[in-house]
């Protein structure tokens, strides 16, 4: 279900009742096969193998579950190396300024196997130093659970590492895996609203509030400058677009908080 919402003046007053969700991960990670299990719509993003990434900009795609609105926002790797900060700052935008006035949820996307590579961690940092206090909003995904040794299941594959233990800690002891491969709509079903319900749980432990962070705050504030302003930040195909004034107030809070 595409949508053509417009930002409005009153971008921050309550929203039809919905679960906006914000896929993480660098390239490669199963970011957009679990948007496709989630929506269940193979077509809903551009998902391949590939040595590059396929995810170039922010995309959203909605569907309706149980009478509630599911947004989900497919990021490309923010972080990747061949990403100037005029990019990571635009697709950071373009990420929440489609879920204001915040999204419900970080889904952490981390492909089995490889653990936690030299270059996941400093990103994880750099995302934590952008997006504060995300944690808390956050569940960690493993995909491509396939990759496992045989009769190693995901739980004592993450203990084996430190660094996934804390991150999951980190998260409040929050994870899934899932198996993307598995396009059989009852599969994707299940997938989708194990991942609800653990995000409604979570959402109520945040006090039943979306996430907001100063960087949701530049970002709303930009759109409120004009109050007459109705700004069309979605088309029909899942493309965001935002003002180039959004993007600048981003990238300068980014330079500000990245800079030690």
């Amino acid at each position: 279900m595409a949508s053509s919402r417009k930002i409005k003046s009153d971008i921050l007053t309550n929203e039809p009742e919905e679960l906006r969700i914000i896929l993480l991960g660098k390239t490669r990670s199963g970011k957009s096969a679990l948007g496709n299990t989630l929506m269940g719509d193979e077509k809903a993003f551009v998902s391949r193998s590939s040595p590059a990434s396929v995810t170039k900009n922010c995309f959203k795609k909605e569907r309706e579950v149980d009478g509630k609105i599911i947004s989900i926002v497919d990021t490309p790797g923010f972080f990747d190396t061949q990403r100037s900060p005029v990019q990571v700052s635009e697709e950071i935008t373009k990420s929440l300024a489609s879920t204001l006035p915040g999204p419900h949820a970080f889904l952490i996307v981390l492909p089995c196997g490889v653990g936690m590579s030299g270059e996941e961690q400093p990103t994880l940092l750099q995302i934590g130093k952008i997006f504060k206090n995300y944690f808390k909003y956050s569940i960690v995904v493993f995909t491509k659970i396939d990759s496992l040794d045989e009769g190693t299941d995901v739980k004592q594959y993450y203990e084996e590492s430190n660094e996934l233990k804390k991150l999951i800690d980190d998260c409040g002891g929050r994870w899934y895996a899932v198996n993307n491969k598995d396009k059989t709509p009852q599969n994707r079903l299940k997938v989708t609203k194990d991942l609800i319900s653990m995000i409604e749980k979570m959402v109520e432990k945040n006090g039943g509030k979306p996430y907001g962070a100063p960087v949701v705050e530049v970002v709303a504030g930009s759109f409120k400058k004009d109050t007459n302003s109705r700004f069309k930040i979605l088309d029909g195909d899942g493309t965001i677009n935002v003002p180039k004034d959004a993007s600048d107030a981003v990238l300068n809070y980014i330079k500000a908080e990245t800079a030690s």
